[in-house]
Parts: structure tokens; C-alpha cells; sequence
């Protein structure tokens, strides 16, 4: 691929020796661009083999949102396995901010008056909400999203007034009502399109509900309601506790979630709740205990799953200039083996020369590691480009990369050989003609992200059938030992 080519010979011409942490100097350069166009083909190496099995398994790892190995190691790919702990892990790396980037806040309690009555429904009465505001069976088909939202506001009223409903005792048997204004449906469903969340809802309509509890409200209503996922409700309960973890190596941080703890460090749950009871002094070496928290607040979390608002704005307001993944949290970053290299990247619809909307996709990379890293980098999120591409019923258009640190290891400082040189083997991938870029055929299986992660728990053979490579017929592979 010429424009890798390029950036080889810019940064062996323009480079300058430099210094890092891994005792192995570099010649760097400074803000290395290029563009691709997935249209002329995929951008695989062809000047040299690459593993087109390790780029699909690491991306459907990164959006699975795990941070444990297991996944790699199933499918046999060791491409990680410099830079994890002596206990196996690397810390919350890139699929976990993607898909789970978790804020903590503690709230306190808001409780609002109930000035509002309601008939309850007598016995023999339609289960119909007729007494509750104005409401038409019309309103339900005509307004926008009335279908959609007409059972999370039936089932809200219900839930708070009508004695009958089983879950009566545990909300207006509780004090939990609704405000006025959403005892009108059309009220209701102008409103919840306000709120956060409600572009995740109406794409992903399963997996996003209606919540006060987050805001510790005993009302339903615009100025206490978010739309939360599933996860997010489960974490933020009135039972759960602020958790204090300790790993191994000493380093400390605080969760709701132990569960996704549990999973990140292969842990086993119920071992850790006996930690926590005292029963047990520890799980693998890893330490857990309640850490306090002032009085009358509740702590919460919210955990952003960057992925879903990418599509979700892709399918809602697809020229949106706000599609940002970051890996980068650097409330996170000392819990990383190896903090993200591929830092952030930014999506941008465009309209290709027959006016139809093509994904695009810029990657900011803060250390590229020209010889090894990048021929992965480029096929990677080109990858993503394509899935992006697939779930939203778009064309895939071009990936911009820019590499603030580009970067070729190189020979000692007095001139002789050393083990990482990576110098001539890229020089003698310069003397290699490129060839055609093959063209990649995704399976019709993978319709949206639920498919990806379905596909997760296939073998490696199943894997690979929905991602072909038509016409890949790269030169030999060339060796370059991974400076860690």
C-alpha cells in the first residue's frame, strides 16, 4: 500500500533519534498523515504478510467491552501477551472504554410532593388507562414513537396506581407517583424525546428503559428521568455498595460493578462476596471492602458504551460532527498495563461524487510503531469502517490516520545491530513492489452489532467465514521483535 510506503520512507529520511521508556531508541517523526480510500480496496499489507485472523479476533475483542485475554487466548492470538501482568491481565484497555467507561456520582435523595389523584381501576374494569388524561388509541399510532412508548407509559401509570398490579407495593404503595403533566400521553411523549438517552432508546429499544432511580426521585417526570440501560439499572439499586478494589501490585480503585470486575481479572464473584463478608482475606490476591460514603447519598454510575452512541447517531443524526471513541480516560490510565497507543477516533458521514452518505473514520494515534503496529492499525479500523458501515446501511468511505509520534526502532547509538532493529526490514519492504488490495466480503450474517457479539462465542473457523478475503496475495512476511 503505497501510503504506507510513504510514511516508511518519511520517517527514515525525517526521523530523528530519540529516546523512550523501553530503552530502545527510535527514529521519530512528528504528525505523519494519510488517507485511504476503502472504495479502491481493503488496505491490507501486501508488501509483506499479515495475520488477517489477529485483526478480526482483536476487534471483535475491543467491541466485545471485555478487558480479559480469555477471548485472544481462545483463538490463539499471543499478539498481547508482551505487556500483560505477571497475573495475565493488561488492565481496562481499549474494549473497556469503548463499550464501558464507567463516571461514579453520589446523589442525594429528592423527594417530590404527590398532588395528583386517580380513580383506581375497580374490578371488571378494561385494563385500559381510559381515566388517565387524554388518550386515544389515534395518539398511540399517530405521534411520534406512540407505539414505541405507549407500554413504558401504561405500565408506568400502573405501576403507581392501580392496586391490582403486583408491583403496586413496591412504587405507589411506596410513595412513587407521576407528575401531572405525563398523565397526558402526548405530554409524555414529547417529553422522554428530551431527555438523555433517548437517541440510545429508539435504536436499541430493548436494552434502554426509563429511570428515577438514578436521580434518587419518587417521580416519574422530565426533570427526574433518564433513559438507562439495562446494566445501568441493575448497578444503581438501593442495595448496592461502593466497592474499594486492591490488586495484586498495590494499585487501588473504587466500583459499583463488581461483576464486570470479576470478569476483567477472571475472578469469581461468589469468592468475592465472601471477601467482602470476611469470610475470606482475599480472591487471586486481589483485595475487596465497602468504601464509605457521606450519609444520605447513594453512589451511582454511569457507564457509557461509546460504541452504541456512535451507531445510535449514525441511524439519527448521521452528520453529526460528535462521534468520538476515546480509549483514552485518564482516570483509568494507571490502571493500564499499557495505556492506548490507538488513543481516539472520530467518525464523519460525507457525501461520495454520486451524492450517497460514506462512513468515514480519522484515527488519532499518539505512538505508532511504524514496522509492527501500524500495517494492523490501517487494517483494523478500516475494519470498523466497514462494520460501521454494515450496521448503519451505509458505504464505507475513507480512514485518515495521523501519527503525532510515528516511530522505527533503530541500531544502538555507536552504530552496530540490535535484536529490534527494525530498519531493514523496512528497507527491504521499500524494494517490494505493492500489489492489488484484495476486496473484503462480510457475510450478510452480520447485520448489526448484536451479530458481532454473537459471533464472539463461535470458534475461530466460523469466525473467519463471515470475513473474507477475496484476493489477498501478499509477499513473505518480514520479522520484527516487539520492543515492550
Amino acid at each position: 500500500m503505497k501510503q504506507y510506503l510513504d510514511a516508511v520512507k518519511y520517517v527514515l529520511e525525517n526521523g530523528t533519534r530519540k529516546e523512550n521508556r523501553t530503552g530502545v531508541d527510535t527514529l521519530s517523526a512528528f504528525n505523519v498523515n494519510y488517507t485511504v480510500d476503502l472504495k479502491k480496496g481493503f488496505p491490507l499489507m501486501t508488501t509483506k504478510s499479515v495475520s488477517w485472523k489477529n485483526i478480526v479476533v482483536e476487534m471483535l475483542w475491543f467491541l466485545s467491552g471485555s478487558a480479559n485475554l480469555k477471548l485472544l487466548e481462545k483463538h490463539n492470538c499471543k499478539f498481547w501477551d508482551p505487556w500483560k501482568d505477571q497475573w495475565g491481565h493488561l488492565g481496562p484497555v481499549y474494549g473497556k472504554q469503548w463499550r464501558r467507561w464507567e463516571t461514579l456520582h453520589l446523589k442525594t435523595k429528592n423527594t417530590f410532593e404527590n398532588n395528583f389523584t386517580i380513580k383506581p381501576r375497580q374490578k371488571g374494569e378494561s385494563k385500559k388507562v381510559a381515566d388517565v388524561g387524554i388518550y386515544t388509541l389515534n395518539d398511540r399510532r399517530d405521534l411520534p414513537f406512540g407505539e414505541l412508548l405507549y407500554n413504558t407509559w401504561s405500565e408506568m401509570l400502573y405501576r403507581c396506581y392501580d392496586k391490582n398490579r403486583k408491583h403496586y407495593k413496591w412504587y405507589g404503595g411506596n410513595g412513587v407517583h407521576v407528575c401531572e403533566r405525563w398523565h397526558d400521553f402526548k405530554s409524555f411523549v414529547h417529553d422522554v424525546q428530551l431527555l438523555d438517552g433517548w437517541h440510545l432508546k429508539r435504536i436499541f429499544p430493548d436494552e434502554y428503559s426509563l429511570d428515577k432511580d438514578f436521580n434518587r426521585s419518587n417521580m416519574y417526570g422530565p426533570d427526574t428521568c433518564i433513559w438507562l440501560s439495562e446494566k445501568e439499572q441493575r448497578l444503581n439499586n438501593t442495595t448496592t455498595k461502593l466497592i474499594r478494589v486492591t490488586r495484586p501490585d498495590g494499585i487501588q480503585f473504587v466500583t459499583l460493578d463488581v461483576a464486570g470486575v470479576c470478569s476483567d481479572y477472571d475472578l469469581d464473584v461468589s469468592t468475592v462476596h465472601k471477601v467482602l463478608k470476611g469470610v475470606r482475606k482475599d480472591s487471586k490476591n486481589f483485595k475487596f471492602s465497602y468504601e464509605p460514603y457521606p450519609e444520605d447519598t447513594l453512589p451511582r454510575v454511569r457507564i457509557n458504551d461509546q460504541i452504541h452512541d456512535v451507531i445510535a447517531q449514525l441511524k439519527t443524526n448521521s452528520l453529526s460532527r460528535r462521534m468520538i471513541v476515546s480509549a483514552w480516560n485518564p482516570s483509568e490510565i494507571h490502571l493500564m498495563k499499557l495505556p492506548p497507543c490507538h488513543s481516539m477516533y472520530v467518525i464523519n458521514v460525507q457525501k461520495d461524487k454520486y451524492g450517497e452518505n460514506e462512513i468515514c473514520l480519522h484515527l488519532t494515534q499518539r505512538s505508532a510503531d511504524i514496522a509492527l503496529g501500524v500495517p494492523y492499525n490501517i487494517a483494523s479500523y478500516s475494519l470498523l469502517i466497514e462494520l460501521f458501515a454494515r450496521f448503519s446501511g451505509m458505504r464505507a468511505g475513507r480512514f485518515g490516520h495521523t501519527m503525532v509520534d510515528a516511530h522505527i526502532y533503530t541500531g544502538k547509538p555507536d552504530g552496530s545491530m540490535s535484536e529490534y532493529d527494525h530498519i531493514p526490514g523496512l528497507r527491504e519492504q521499500l524494494t517490494r513492489t505493492p500489489k492489488a488490495l484484495p476486496k473484503l466480503i462480510i457475510s450478510d450474517d452480520i447485520k448489526c452489532l448484536n451479530d458481532v457479539e454473537a459471533l464472539m462465542k463461535e470458534d475461530t473457523a466460523t469466525i473467519m467465514s463471515k470475513f473474507i478475503l477475496e484476493g489477498y496475495d501478499p509477499d513473505p512476511a518480514i520479522k520484527f521483535k516487539v520492543a515492550v
